[in-house]
């Protein structure tokens, strides 16, 4: 049985590698980006749930795809705030 604080970091480290992933390879095409991620997920999720069992292999993986998605709408957030066209960092209220 993994501890939760484990599977919590797991599930981070696995969101940064998606997002890593993603920002070093820009240079090649989606679908190759896709299915490097999807074999890192694959590999995770093999590697828990051959340490831990299904629930905690499950667990991982869906904290990974919670990370990665909130991590990107930071991104995304991040690029509208400091853009050239309209740059909210220089706004007085």
């Amino acid at each position: 049985m993994l501890d939760n604080v484990l599977i919590l970091s797991i599930g981070a480290v696995l969101a940064t590698i998606s997002l890593v992933v993603w920002i070093l390879l820009a240079s090649s095409s989606v679908p190759s980006r896709l299915l490097l991620i999807a074999a890192v997920y694959a590999a995770i999720f093999g590697a828990v749930q051959s340490l831990a069992g299904d629930k905690a292999a499950f667990t991982v993986i869906m904290l990974g795809l919670i990370f990665t998605a909130l991590c990107k709408l930071v991104k995304l957030n991040f690029n509208m705030v400091h853009t050239a066209n309209y740059p909210k960092h220089r706004r007085c209220y």
